[in-house]
């Protein structure tokens, strides 16, 4: 079974929030118009895995899949 603590969770709603955020700027629409929860969480996973501050992880994200 998957543990999360309070930090990890709180750390995954910024992602996602600036995630969306991100993605309404260049689109008009939030995340969840262009990606599946379970995209969602596989790329929240990457950004663990990085040094990237979190705006910065999601706008390289976002132009390496150009203008959906």
């Amino acid at each position: 079974m998957v543990t999360l603590n309070y930090a990890t969770i709180i750390t995954r709603s910024i992602f996602i929030e600036t995630l969306s955020d991100e993605s309404t700027l260049i689109t008009g629409y939030g995340i969840y118009a262009h990606l599946s929860p379970l995209n969602i969480e596989q790329l929240f996973n990457e950004f663990i895995n990085q040094s990237l501050p979190v705006r910065k992880f999601a706008k390289r994200y976002l132009r390496t899949i150009g203008a959906f």
